[in-house]
């Protein structure tokens, strides 16, 4: 029997607008966008860049899938395409059961609420229901090591002590998707180490895992298969072993 699909992308093109931006400025907008995108221009003079072109991608239960590709490839997009936060120009994207995203932990963030408001605004904008949020906060708070600080405005924090709290919140419950944009590492050295251990554990649970990254080290180690982006387009979609030489990027 084949593995259940839980992801189906068909035809997925993503247009994203270059805010402000007219023809007489063209050459300084191109100069501040992804390297990999496409400079369009609409009948409206509005300038876009086209992200990703006809991605067709499906993901089975058991993938631990590599998004790979130089800067301005397409990666991030794709990945925030799965997440929910782009939606597709065109084409389609059909995924079954819950997903979690590992970055841009900290959108939906309020800085002049206190941490432990916050836990709920986060658990909201990642679509947990409040019963489940209440379940789950007092080991939130347990993991991000806050203390008392946790009832303080989060404009009060550190950099790390909120990277800390939404760490603590984006991975306190393991999805059927996990989708990461590089591999995270933040806080001091001991929440390091409690971070990599809990990821390393969602990595571990989770049904489907979609990484974007720079690392071979961590596509070797982690998946089974690679996606290759080139210029918004998919260059090569499937088993790491059958990555054709000369195909970015060197696996050996």
């Amino acid at each position: 029997m084949s593995p259940e699909r839980l992801i189906s992308l068909r035809g997925v093109t993503v247009d994203l607008p270059v805010q402000e931006t007219r023809a007489r400025s063209l050459r300084k907008a191109a100069l501040g966008i992804a390297v990999g995108g496409v400079l369009m221009r609409s009948r409206n003079d509005q300038v876009t860049v086209r992200a990703l072109t006809q991605i067709n991608l499906d993901a089975h239960n058991g993938d631990r899938i590599a998004l790979v590709g130089s800067n301005g490839a397409g990666k991030s997009t794709l990945l925030r395409v799965l997440a929910g936060i782009y939606p597709p120009t065109s084409g389609t994207i059909t995924t079954s059961g819950t997903i979690s995203a590992v970055f841009d932990s900290s959108l939906g963030l309020d800085m002049n609420l206190s941490g432990y408001d916050n836990i709920a605004v986060a658990c909201r904008y990642r679509g947990i229901d409040r019963a489940t949020m209440e379940s789950l906060r007092p080991s939130i708070i347990e993991f991000s090591g806050l203390g008392g600080f946790i009832h303080l405005p989060m404009r009060t924090y550190s950099l790390g002590m909120m990277a800390r709290l939404a760490f603590a919140v984006t991975t306190s419950m393991t999805p059927d998707i996990l989708v990461m944009d590089e591999w995270l590492a933040t806080g001091d050295a001991a929440f390091m180490e409690q971070a990599q251990s809990r990821l390393h554990e969602l990595v571990d649970e989770a049904r489907i895992l979609i990484l974007a990254t720079h690392s071979m080290s961590l596509v070797k180690t982690l998946c089974n298969k690679v996606a290759v982006l080139d210029h918004g387009r998919i260059a090569y979609f499937g088993p790491i072993e059958d990555l054709p030489p000369g195909v970015y990027p060197p696996l050996a």
